[in-house]
């Protein structure tokens, strides 16, 4: 079922120094969430969030998500230039590899069963 509405992708910054990433239709309320405990991430039990480092139009919620994935994908470095400018991140394509595998990277497939269906075995 889609969810309608307009999605924002933002990213914090915990009292440890991390970042948590994470999609809203309303962002200020879910950082609220987050910072009271109520309604928030559970890794942010851990480490209490501090502030809103980067908010960023998302659009509708399959982009949003892809674009959620794409952040969360990065080492602390990149995050760290994304959310220092975050254009210059390009947008994951929508209808592509939206996880941007590493070079060289082979697409993951699901084993085949040798001999193909399984014959039961009848006791007499």
């Amino acid at each position: 079922m889609p969810r309608a509405g307009f999605w924002w992708v933002y990213v914090l910054e915990r009292a440890d120094g991390s970042y948590y990433t994470g999609i809203s239709t309303d962002p200020r309320r879910r950082f609220e969430q987050h910072r009271s405990g109520k309604g928030g991430a559970r890794a942010n039990k851990v480490s209490a969030v501090v502030r809103i480092l980067c908010l960023e139009p998302g659009g509708e919620y399959p982009l949003a998500l892809r674009r959620e994935a794409q952040i969360k994908g990065l080492d602390k470095e990149a995050k760290r230039l994304y959310v220092a400018d975050p254009g210059s991140l390009a947008w994951p394509d929508p209808k592509g590899d939206w996880l941007h595998r590493k070079p060289g990277a082979k697409k993951k497939t699901k084993k085949k069963r040798k001999g193909g269906k399984r014959k039961a075995i009848l006791k007499g």
